[in-house]
This record gives C-alpha cells, sequence and structure tokens, in this order.
C-alpha cells in the first residue's frame, strides 16, 4: 500500500554553506589550544560581512551572536580587534553582538532575550546554561 501522503524535503537557509543553519546552533569541539576560538571569531566577522570564511565557505549575511564560556571578555575582544584589523575593518562596522561567560543575567539577559527572539526570558537562560550539558552530550559521537 503506497503511503498518502509524500514527505518533501525542506530546503533550509544556510549561514555557511553545508554546514550551519541560518535558524540554527552550531557546536565546534576539540582539545584546547586547537584554535577554535579563532576560527569562530572569524567565522563570526565573515557571516557578518557576508564574505566567503576561509576563502572557500560563502555565508549568508547577518547578525551574529557570538557566545563564549571560556575566555574572558578583555582576551575575545583583543581576539576581535586582531582579525578585524587583519581585514581592514573597525569593530563598529558589523553586527557582531558578544555574550560571555560572565553575562549580567539581572540587565543583558533580557536583551538578549529579545535578540534571540525568544518569548520568555527562561527560554535564553536555559539555552545559556544548556550549552556545557549539549557539549557534554554531543562529545562522546564527535570523531575527536
Amino acid at each position: 500500500m503506497e503511503s498518502a501522503v509524500t514527505t518533501v524535503p525542506v530546503r533550509k537557509r544556510m549561514a555557511v554553506r553545508s554546514m550551519i543553519p541560518i535558524e540554527g546552533t552550531a557546536i565546534l569541539a576539540s582539545s584546547p589550544g586547537y584554535g577554535k576560538s579563532w576560527m569562530l571569531a572569524d567565522l563570526a566577522i565573515e557571516t557578518a560581512r557576508g564574505e566567503r570564511w576561509l576563502n572557500d565557505f560563502p555565508t549568508t549575511k547577518g547578525r551574529v551572536l557570538y557566545v563564549d564560556e571560556e575566555n574572558p571578555s578583555h582576551e575575545l575582544r583583543r581576539r576581535f580587534r586582531r582579525l578585524l584589523a587583519s581585514k581592514g575593518l573597525a569593530d563598529d562596522q558589523l553586527d557582531i553582538h558578544l555574550a560571555l561567560r560572565n553575562l549580567d543575567a539581572e540587565h543583558q539577559l533580557p536583551v538578549l532575550s529579545t535578540y534571540l527572539g525568544h518569548t520568555h526570558v527562561s527560554d535564553t537562560y536555559w539555552y545559556l546554561s544548556a550549552v556545557p550539558e549539549l557539549v557534554g552530550l554531543a562529545a562522546p559521537s564527535l570523531p575527536i
């Protein structure tokens, strides 16, 4: 008996060709010291510009939220400034927003929640607090 319903695959709009959907989340995991933060900062810059990442992967220009739960804010800002300078850009030219591990939840969480389009602040809190849990769940299946 044939199915009365035919499933048609939905084409997702991609932020980075074949890698990261626009309305999705990606996790990059590896041992410390392999340059994950540098690589993702460069990805954030190229996505905000709508330019090719690593001179190969087309990106869709858009707002970028960069969540970092490891590095202190001064280190992350220093890295972004160095990358921007290497591209001849200033930090006020791109729509990149940083959410750092020392997030001031009382003042910044409602703004972050609105930015993400969440209806309730509790959804944003769960999203941020679940990042280590999600990485832990995904880590065993990653070829590291």
